[in-house]
């Protein structure tokens, strides 16, 4: 009797571990073989639009893929184009494809290669492959990339950087010895005819310089998300107008509250230099001289206010950020689940809510009210989100999960054997 209840046990965790058989009220109307992606799947992204997937496989490369459906259900996904790393720059020996960004209104993908390069991709039909290396330059303000978020709009793409310092330098400021710094870049390269990634005004504008424990940074609606490690998280806000840092804050330049003496060529006001070079507007005190947006003295439009917005301590180290509007994700490590914060909009927080606790998050996002998360080796947790509400629907098991990606009622997940395509049945 022993032996078959022995044999029993055995017969029901082993069909509790298929990926097939997702745990809770999951209604599975699809699910394609995993998608080998050879190299570790560390993240993706989906353009749903266009029908695009584009997948960071570390050490070999990344993919573009092909989205198919029939009737509303995804039927299969080609792969339309493998770069590998010998072909992202033949004279580096560690290249690696490890976070994917998509500018859906661009139709471009930034590939991130830490401590190397941001790789452009530019997926739209007809639009020109790349047969040369492609990338942003590294060099800024003497640090190399860590973390990449992106403000997609119509006639730009605002590209905002979170940079590593390994070592004082000291022809690029006065920063902290192994610090981070946030700096963004305008990017107006976004022609699909254009093979260079051509940067505008502002290049390169620093922000603000932070902890080394500063590691993933996350864009939307106007507030830029910080993971800021075992001390939580930490929100900046985007600014509309330039405007420079004083000792009564972050005020607007404008033609009434700046000092006349600071022009241009063309006569007109040159901004930037009356905030960085001399009397702060209103007879407010002296600006130090300082490098060219060194020190966040001067924000211009489109760029992040160098004061923090809002930060808050979490239960636990924090290990990937997501944001939608004035609610924050933070995923947590060592089996500390999930929080969301909501926001008003001084900053404060309004609500918080705890859960997924037991699962360590490893990747968040959310779309029309599915909530998905994933949780390493116990794969993709789903949740419906209403509000301030969430509750949860199941887990679907995979291999070990890295990130995911909603589109619709379909999941996409990044694992470490490759990629997942899971469509549900999904209602509000």
């Amino acid at each position: 009797m022993k032996n078959v209840l022995l044999i029993v046990i055995v017969i029901c965790i082993n069909s509790c571990r298929m990926p097939a058989d997702p745990l809770g009220e999951i209604k599975i109307i699809k699910r394609l073989d995993t998608i080998d992606t050879g190299g570790n799947c560390l993240d993706i992204d989906v353009d749903i639009e266009d029908s695009i997937l584009v997948a960071a496989a570390n050490h070999n490369g990344y993919f573009v893929y092909k989205i198919n459906s029939k009737g509303g259900i995804v039927s299969d996904i080609t792969e339309q184009k493998h770069v590998g790393v010998d072909e992202m720059d033949n004279s580096l020996g560690d290249n690696r494809a490890q976070s994917i960004v998509l500018s859906k209104n661009h139709d471009i993908a930034f590939v991130m290669d830490q401590y190397d390069h941001i790789w452009l991709y530019k997926y739209e039909s007809g639009a020109t492959q790349y047969s040369i290396p492609n990338y942003m330059e590294e060099d800024c303000y003497g640090g190399t990339w860590l973390n990449i978020a992106i403000d997609d709009q119509q006639s730009r793409i605002g590209i905002y950087t979170l940079l590593k310092h390994n070592a004082a330098e000291d022809e690029a400021g006065d920063f902290l010895e192994y610090s981070t710094s946030l700096v963004w870049t305008s990017l107006k390269g976004i022609d699909p005819s254009s093979i260079s990634p051509v940067q505008d005004e502002p290049n390169c504008e620093y922000i603000i310089n932070q902890s080394s424990i500063a590691e993933k940074i996350y864009f939307d609606n106007g507030l830029l998300s910080m993971t800021y490690g075992e001390l939580g998280v930490r929100v900046f806000k985007q600014t509309e107008y330039d405007g420079c840092l004083t000792d009564n804050g972050f005020i607007e330049l404008n033609d009434s509250n700046l000092c006349i003496e600071n022009y241009d060529n063309s006569g007109e006001i040159d901004y930037k230099s009356c905030c960085e070079n001399t009397a702060c507007p209103g007879g407010m005190g002296e600006c130090p001289w300082l490098e060219e947006g060194f020190g966040g003295v001067f924000s211009s439009v489109g760029g992040i206010i160098p004061q923090i917005f809002a930060e808050f301590d979490t239960p636990g180290e924090v290990e990937v950020i997501f944001s939608e509007g004035n609610t924050i994700f933070s995923g947590l490590k060592y089996s500390n689940g999930c929080v969301m914060s909501i926001l008003d909009d001084d900053g404060n927080i309004i609500n918080t809510n705890q859960f997924a606790i037991g699962y360590s998050v490893t990747g968040i996002h959310q779309n029309n009210g599915l909530l998905a998360l994933a949780a390493g080796h116990d794969g993709i947790l789903l949740y419906n989100l209403s509000g301030s509400n969430v509750s949860f629907m199941g887990k679907i098991e995979t291999s070990y999960a890295n990130a995911v990606r909603i589109a619709g009622d379909i999941i996409f997940a990044a694992t470490e054997d490759g990629i997942e395509v899971i469509q549900i049945d999904f209602t509000q």
